[in-house]
């Protein structure tokens, strides 16, 4: 299927797409063409509800575009009333008008040119703990080993009795939360859990300090590959 000139023109009914010779079956209620369109079921007069679609646009904006907005309005304003004055004490009402006019479109053009560094800037950053390239997430790894092996000396004394109940589920608590952080790497993560687990066993000494030095060789590969 063609349309027209536009030979690569995707086409859609109520529940295909078509492109060229090639078809796809897909449901349009919902259906994202780009992030700001999409097509949902009408039912115009004399027609059912799968004879007729429709293109919503969605014109939803970010916090940072109405952030900018904002900020251009009020430069736009203060730029506007502050050439006006200085236009008044020059000259009289001409040159503040004259003024004012320059001032505020000068304001709303500097903005305008500066939108995508403002919009960059008043993004919220989406960048992961464990994909920042500062060291936070080494920092995580780290301790997240020195919690395991804390909560591990507490579960196997060297002593009988030398560790309370109480400071031993402390312990357990701290290695649990600190194991649970969202910036820590997966393969720390999966070391940490296997670790936990050995050591919540409390009955195998060498099972729990195998899985102890499989979660310091992941900590160590983790920060030699950065």
């Amino acid at each position: 299927m063609n349309a027209g000139l536009f030979g690569r023109a995707r086409v859609h009914d109520h529940r295909v797409e078509y492109a060229g010779d090639h078809w796809t079956n897909r449901d349009a209620e919902g259906y994202e063409l780009t992030p700001s369109l999409r097509l949902i079921r009408s039912t115009p007069t004399g027609t059912t509800p799968r004879q007729a679609l429709c293109i919503l646009l969605d014109m939803t904006s970010t916090l940072a575009q109405r952030l900018h907005l904002m900020i251009t309005f009020v430069l736009v304003v203060c730029g506007t009333v502050g050439g006006g004055c200085l236009g008044a004490l020059w000259g009289g009402w001409i040159t503040a008008l004259v003024a004012a006019a320059a001032a505020g479109l000068g304001a709303g053009a500097g903005s305008f040119l500066a939108r995508r560094q403002v919009l960059a800037f008043l993004r919220p950053d989406t960048t992961t703990a464990a994909d920042r390239g500062d060291g936070y997430a080494q920092g995580i790894a780290d301790a997240v080993l020195v919690g395991i092996a804390t909560y591990q000396a507490a579960a196997f004394p060297l002593t009988p009795d030398g560790v309370s109940d109480e400071e031993r589920d402390a312990r357990r608590t701290v290695a649990y939360r600190i194991a649970a952080h969202e910036g820590l790497p997966l393969p720390v993560r999966v070391s940490a859990a296997a670790a936990l687990e050995a050591i919540d066993e409390g009955h195998d000494t060498e099972s729990a300090h195998s899985a102890m030095k499989a979660l310091s060789l992941s900590v160590y590969e983790h920060r030699t590959a950065r």
